[in-house]
């Protein structure tokens, strides 16, 4: 109905920030970049790892 191919399902103590600076790895793996070619980062997700102002760092600290 929503077009989903697959679900995946985190490990355990696995936080949104480690997925995301995964994704962001095999990235910039694909595209043939390193992490210090990234100017900006966004990160937006419905879960965050701290409640603060931002989690953006936490993901470019990982990457």
């Amino acid at each position: 109905m929503y077009g989903l191919e697959e679900r995946v399902v985190a490990d355990d103590g696995l936080l949104p920030s480690d997925l995301a600076s995964h994704a962001a790895l095999q990235t910039l793996a694909q595209a043939g970049r390193e992490p210090g070619d990234i100017n900006l980062l966004l990160f937006a997700s419905v879960s965050a790892d701290v409640q603060g102002p931002a989690n953006a760092h936490i993901v470019a600290v990982k990457t």
